[in-house]
């Protein structure tokens, strides 16, 4: 299953951080530190989605999953999407 960090990626390849920050009226550091953080929160994924053409429901869902603490309810939620074709 891709992450968040598959969609910075993407991101990055388009235009620096900077450039980002200031299309979607971000802080200086909310995608560095989400960077750092390893993940991108459901905002900024779907304010990056929308801008590369994809599908911002599907980043802001992944988004929140990653953002969830890890229980066995999250595993099996994420073991099922994994079986789905849109995941």
């Amino acid at each position: 299953m891709q992450s968040t960090m598959n969609l910075l990626d993407e991101a990055l390849k388009v235009a620096p951080i900077p450039e980002w920050t200031k299309k979607l009226h971000l802080s200086r550091d909310a995608i560095a530190g989400a960077k750092s953080k390893g993940r991108l929160t459901p905002v900024i994924a779907g304010g990056l989605a929308i801008e590369l053409n994809q599908d911002p429901a599907r980043w802001i869902a992944l988004a929140t999953l990653e953002s969830a603490p890890d229980s066995p309810a999250k595993e099996a939620l994420l073991r099922k999407l994994q079986k789905t074709r849109t995941w």
